[in-house]
């Protein structure tokens, strides 16, 4: 038995208190810049869809590295390991580098380009968060990196630790630059950036004094060719996967501006709230990944099976025990983001019709690709996830909105039956044997 229980437990638990800690950032900014105003929260709203597009690139990379890692890890070879880790870091450095240039060069183009159709404050608001938060996408490259190496090895204290600093500095800055300086959506960027850029630098420290990455061995180009392809073999269509759905939301995110700026607060605090709701769904995602790539990696596909049900049910008995947590508190969630009376009962529509849905979908739709992917099947959760994407969530949203003129609940809708669509086909796949046999390493 490689995970026992109690080794489960260690390995979740951290997980659950990274992600909780991760939605409070989100729900911290969206709480923090409302001082500012709705139109500052909608601006902020509208980077926040483009930021999704930018980390689900990065996490693709870290997603294909650590998937490499793990499989590795569980096979023994240790070298491997070590010359996988550095070969990520790297790549990670390079990308957020890319990614920096690109939102300083053409992140205000951008914002005219998909959202051109918003109140001119709005718009002015998302370019003061966008043009600062662009300098954070380096550090935030190399920090989930690095995360995501020490996580493919089991090790969830470091993220969550990570995830604690980032916060508190991230709480600490929002607190300073919007509340006290005024600084508005600038504020809440310069938080943000702030608080990577620290956490980046004390892990790259722990990294140097730790050895994870020192005894490679002797390395080849041959190798390193080699264990690049492995990790874009995952990585590519993870990030093209990531990617599409990113550019559906973008399009969708048109459709809530177009609906005006109090569907815009309201799916913008609603957004933030619904993240409690899936924070379990989130947490066993990232397990699946060192459990299932161990297991395969050390040529034991029964296990992997068996640890994929028994993080599937904890997944639902726990997206169960939250999304009842949001529904009981959620007049006082609600109350946080000091909207308008008209916005915050939109935002009561939203939450209510998402806590049925979540807890009966989200698992199976979202934890179930995540192990098949650490299992190196990944060809099949990108064609359904993009699919399910383009027909549902987006198609049907514009149907909704565009054909029969309804408001920001059909979106939600349509996203609903994106979720169910996905939890069965993923479902079907993960009971039968196709993806044990795929072979990476």
């Amino acid at each position: 038995m490689m995970y026992t229980n109690k080794q489960l437990l260690k390995l979740t638990l951290p997980l659950f208190a990274e992600q909780f800690l991760i939605v409070f950032v989100g729900v911290a900014d969206t709480f923090m810049v409302s001082y500012a105003g709705e139109a500052a929260v909608s601006g902020v709203a509208l980077v926040d869809t483009i930021s999704f597009l930018i980390t689900a690139v990065l996490g693709a990379l870290c997603t294909g590295g650590a998937v490499v890692a793990s499989q590795y890890l569980g096979s023994g070879d240790r070298q491997k390991v070590a010359l996988t880790g550095r070969l990520l870091l790297g790549g990670a450095l390079l990308i957020g580098l890319v990614i920096l240039a690109g939102v300083e060069l053409l992140g205000a183009p951008a914002l005219r380009l998909i959202f051109g159709n918003v109140e001119a404050d709005v718009m002015q608001s998302a370019r003061d968060y966008f043009r600062i938060v662009g300098f954070s996408y380096p550090f935030l490259a190399v920090y989930s990196a690095i995360t995501a190496l020490y996580r493919s090895q089991g090790n969830s204290m470091i993220s969550m630790v990570s995830s604690l600093v980032v916060n508190l500095i991230n709480v600490a800055g929002n607190f300073w630059f919007i509340r006290i300086m005024g600084l508005g959506a600038g504020g809440a960027a310069l938080a943000t950036a702030l608080s990577r850029g620290v956490v980046c630098l004390l892990l790259c420290a722990l990294v140097a004094h730790s050895g994870m990455l020192h005894d490679p061995g002797t390395v080849t180009l041959a190798d390193c060719r080699s264990l690049t392809g492995k990790m874009l073999r995952i990585g590519v269509p993870t990030g093209v996967e990531s990617s599409l759905f990113s550019l559906g939301k973008l399009l969708v995110q048109q459709l809530y501006a177009s609906l005006g700026t109090v569907a815009l607060a309201a799916n913008a605090a609603a957004g933030a709230l619904s993240c409690i709701a899936t924070l379990p769904g989130g947490a066993i995602s990232l397990a699946m990944l060192p459990v299932i790539g161990q297991a395969i990696g050390a040529g034991k596909p029964d296990e992997a099976r068996r640890l994929g049900r028994k993080l599937l049910a904890i997944a639902y008995v726990l997206m169960l025990g939250t999304n009842l947590l949001v529904y009981i508190f959620l007049p006082q969630l609600s109350g946080l983001y000091g909207l308008t009376a008209e916005t915050t009962a939109v935002v009561h529509d939203l939450l209510l019709w998402h806590c049925i849905f979540a807890s009966l979908f989200y698992p199976a739709g979202f934890c179930i690709p995540a192990a098949l992917r650490a299992a190196g099947d990944v060809r099949y959760p990108m064609v359904i996830s993009v699919a399910s994407m383009l027909v549902f969530r987006v198609g049907l949203s514009f149907v909704f909105v565009r054909g029969f003129g309804l408001g920001v609940v059909s979106i939600w809708m349509a996203i609903f039956v994106d979720w169910g669509f996905r939890a069965v086909l993923f479902g079907l796949r993960f009971h039968s044997n196709i993806w044990q046999k795929k072979k990476l390493l």
